[in-house]
């Protein structure tokens, strides 16, 4: 960890991006269920604040943006029924705590964003490009796998578990592909915790090697008949598979693949973090004591 610091203390400036529907739910689950003397949950307030602070304390920036999901259909939602349609509703004891929470990281100087129907990885996804052509450094804190298709030269995700860095070399040693055929590849082998089954006969290891000889699934389908050729792919079945499930696989990468092109308007001057506004802070904290 002293390495990471003191590689990030070497840049110039950089952008953290914090993906904080991800941070919320650790909060809740890795907090004790603290309730106020009106018997309602706090624990997840304490518990995001807490480690927002400690992102902040490693990785110290005043370039900071909190980014949260929407809580209503999404457009993926709207092409494919059961797009995490296997995940349990939010806890509502949960629910009530997050109004809260966007408001006391906006009195601490965060900028907040959540945009209705828009999830928060294409917020993150198209924040992350327009800065990176602004000549930043940008680094995204979340443990969702799905944001490793983002990494590039000048974005890096960094694990919210064990805060190790994954640049372009990372990845590609984690997954034996590179970011750019990352969506591709969980289009192919399916998504549990989203609830994309991907395509039947195709595992790990076979989408690897499909990826590395054909880097998209339009290369693949592109190049179906030497696909039917590569020796270290013999099973027919396979083929097949690949053959008969075409509109499936397209279908999940529409899923899969993370929207860099939202309509979002921001400067990097708005994620520059204001001072906090401790009177406020000072009143909201009295009322969930």
């Amino acid at each position: 960890m002293l390495k990471i610091m003191s590689y990030m203390k070497k840049l110039d400036k950089f952008v953290i991006l914090i993906d904080g529907s991800i941070y919320l739910y650790k909060a809740y689950f890795g907090a004790p269920n603290i309730k106020n003397i009106s018997g309602k949950s706090v624990g997840a307030i304490y518990g995001i604040i807490k480690m927002i602070k400690k992102t902040l304390r490693l990785y110290s920036t005043n370039c900071v943006a909190i980014v949260f999901d929407s809580h209503h259909n999404t457009s993926r939602n709207k092409i494919y029924k059961n797009y995490k349609s296997n995940r349990k509703k939010m806890p509502e004891d949960l629910k009530h705590q997050i109004p809260i929470i966007k408001n006391i990281l906006s009195f601490m100087g965060f900028s907040i964003f959540c945009i209705d129907g828009i999830e928060s990885d294409d917020i993150i996804g198209t924040m992350s490009i327009k800065l990176e052509q602004q000549g930043k450094k940008v680094f995204i804190f979340t443990n969702d796998k799905d944001m490793m298709q983002l990494v590039s030269s000048n974005v890096n995700i960094i694990n919210i578990n064990n805060y190790k860095i994954y640049d372009v070399i990372e990845v590609y040693l984690k997954y034996k592909i590179f970011p750019c055929s990352i969506a591709d590849y969980l289009a192919l082998v399916g998504d549990c915790s989203d609830n994309i089954p991907g395509i039947p006969r195709i595992g790990e290891k076979t989408a690897v090697k499909l990826l590395n000889k054909f880097p998209s699934l339009l290369d693949i389908y592109n190049n179906i008949r030497k696909v039917d050729k590569l020796t270290d792919i013999k099973s027919k079945k396979v083929i097949y598979s690949l053959k008969k499930n075409k509109r499936k696989a397209f279908l999940y990468y529409k899923l899969t693949k993370i929207n860099t092109n939202i309509k979002i308007n921001f400067s990097f001057k708005d994620i520059i973090r204001r001072s906090c506004d401790k009177e406020k802070l000072f009143n909201l904290f009295k009322t969930i004591k």
